[in-house]
Order: C-alpha cells, then sequence, then structure tokens
C-alpha cells in the first residue's frame, strides 16, 4: 500500500528530505528522537566495524520502528556507500566486493548486474535499503585522488553501459540505487572531500562526455542522483 506523504504537514513533508548520520555504534539520543518526530527522512551508515550482521540487523530494525511508530509513519531511507574495492562501508561477513574499475575491464553486462543484485541482496540482509552507487564518473584525469579506481574506466560509452546495467541488479533486488557524482568529477585534480573548485572543460564536453552516463541512469530509472 502507498504511503500518504502528501497528506503530511509541511514540516513533516520538509523532514523527509532530511538524512543524517552519526559516529558510534548505536544512534545517539538526538538522531533518535528526529527520528521519531519525524524531521529525519534518513540515516546513512558509515563504518560500524564493531557491528555485527545480525547487530546491524536489529539496529535498522528499531531505526525503522522508530520511524514508522512516530510522527510521520513513514519508513526511513538508510544508505550506505557500498561501491565495492576501497569503498565499503560495512564490513565482515558482508562480501569485499571489487572494485568498479575491474567490472569496467571485464567490459560484461551480465556480471555487473550481478554484482549489483548480489550487493544488494547484503544489503537488505541487514536493513539497507539504498545504496549510494554506483559511481558514473569517467577517468579523464588518471592522477585524480578521489575517483581512480571508483570508476569504471575512461571510456564514455562503457560507463553508461556497465552503470546501467550495476543500477539494474540493485533496484530489481529491492535497494535504491544513487549515480554520482553530478555533473562530474572524474576529470578533477582535487579531492571535494577537503576543497572545491571546478574543470577547465565547456559546456560541449559537459553534455556529450561527463553527462552521457548520468542520463543513461536516469533513463534506466536511477531512484536518485548525488
Amino acid at each position: 500500500m502507498p504511503f500518504d506523504v502528501e497528506s503530511l504537514p509541511l514540516e513533516l513533508k520538509i523532514g523527509q528530505m532530511m538524512m543524517a548520520g552519526y559516529s558510534g555504534s548505536a544512534p545517539p539520543p538526538h538522531i533518535r528522537r528526529r527520528v521519531s518526530d519525524g524531521s529525519l527522512g534518513g540515516i546513512i551508515l558509515f563504518a560500524h566495524p564493531s557491528l555485527s550482521a545480525a547487530e546491524m540487523r536489529l539496529l535498522t530494525a528499531r531505526l525503522q520502528e522508530a520511524a514508522m511508530g512516530g510522527a510521520s509513519g513513514l519508513p526511513l531511507l538508510i544508505a550506505t556507500d557500498q561501491e565495492g574495492g576501497r569503498v565499503s562501508r560495512l564490513s565482515p561477513p558482508l562480501t569485499k566486493f571489487p572494485t568498479a574499475r575491474l567490472i569496467g575491464a571485464a567490459g560484461s553486462e551480465e556480471l555487473a548486474e550481478e554484482m549489483g543484485a548480489a550487493v544488494a541482496a547484503e544489503l537488505l540482509a541487514v536493513g539497507v535499503n539504498m545504496n549510494l552507487a554506483p559511481v558514473l564518473d569517467i577517468l579523464t584525469n588518471p592522477s585524480n585522488p578521489v575517483i581512480g579506481d571508483r570508476a569504471l574506466g575512461d571510456d564514455r560509452r562503457l560507463v553508461a553501459r556497465l552503470g546501467r546495467a550495476l543500477i539494474r541488479g540493485m533496484q530489481k533486488t529491492g535497494v535504491m540505487a544513487v549515480a554520482k557524482h553530478f555533473p562530474g568529477h572524474g576529470d578533477t585534480s582535487f579531492d571535494s572531500h577537503q576543497v572545491s573548485g571546478a574543470v577547465g572543460q565547456g559546456e560541449e564536453v559537459l553534455w556529450r562526455r561527463e553527462l552521457l552516463p548520468l542520463r543513461a541512469a536516469m533513463e534506466e530509472v536511477v531512484g536518485a542522483v548525488m
């Protein structure tokens, strides 16, 4: 049955657009309070190495209970970055999947879709319903300090094709995929977690190259874009 968002007061509608993270193995009181009062619609989980899979499942179930029994009555988006390779927030026994670069080197849509489905199945098993992946940046600058092997490759059509397959695998399994990073981070020479900046390419190159995989993701009806 669809959830009735339209009937919510404006304050709760705004709350459903907010997502927060926290440090530690359990959400602090202010996070739990905001989940219950409807002023948070999502939680992002970073690395929690001290939690087993069963403990992670219990944590997410309690967060969902607090949300659905609270002011909004709506379930939470519970997100993490489970790209594979070095950006894998959830630790064993969840699988450490290969980097996007290796998926790109294989060049197989079938393999990419299977990996997307496998990642999603493990996330669902611990109560995560949104994956901040796949990376759809084109690695046009090999010295890029933040993208590197997180990219499927340096060919825009390959990135678009395999990106769609990863999204398809995740979403058919029940996890919302998030294409990133709009409008394209592969040609940068900086880490945007640390500094802001720009690339020197013009609009024509942006439309022809960086935005091609993101357009492909939208054609696949990706759940969200970062």
